[in-house]
């Protein structure tokens, strides 16, 4: 059946899609944790042209899996890549090898959101200690009367 070779061909494209996606992971991670911004910015717009690819990819997928479906006298819905394997064991393999990948990119892009979050509650954190006004001195002179400011002091002018 030449749906199947080709359908093959298409699960191999994306294998090598997901195994790309999974190394720009990894770098962005290391980016992330350096706090490199120039890198991050461009590893997401790599990261972008190959979502697109990703999407262009399994449009043809599922254009081959209606192909396949009708013979089989099943919906393409129905057709995973698992119900795929039970009618053409050869793509076993490729079953295995998305399984990993994905495995993989999956526990990364989980890293990667963590260390997003960390990111932007550090900057959040920073963000209300420079503006939020001086309330209260933290030590005064032993025996000495706690001095009031006459007005809130805050690093940055809120009335903006």
């Amino acid at each position: 059946m030449p749906e199947i070779q080709a359908l093959k061909e298409n699960l191999t494209g994306q294998l090598t899609l997901y195994r790309e996606l999974t190394e720009l992971g990894e770098v962005k991670k290391e980016a992330l944790v350096k706090n490199n911004i120039l890198e991050i910015q461009a590893i997401t717009s790599r990261e972008e042209a190959l979502v697109l690819e990703g999407t262009r990819l399994e449009k043809e997928r599922l254009m081959y899996l209606k192909e396949i479906a009708k013979p089989l006298g099943v919906l393409p819905e129905a057709l995973t890549i698992s119900e795929l394997v039970k009618h053409f064991p050869e793509l076993n393999g490729i079953r295995n090898e998305l399984d990993d990948v994905l495995s993989k990119l999956q526990r990364i892009h989980q890293l990667n959101t963590e260390l997003l979050k960390q990111a932007v509650s550090l900057v959040n954190v920073t963000l209300n200690m420079l503006t939020s006004p001086q309330t209260k001195n933290l030590y005064n002179r032993p025996g000495g009367k706690e001095v009031q400011p006459q007005q809130k002091i805050s690093f940055l002018d809120k009335s903006i």
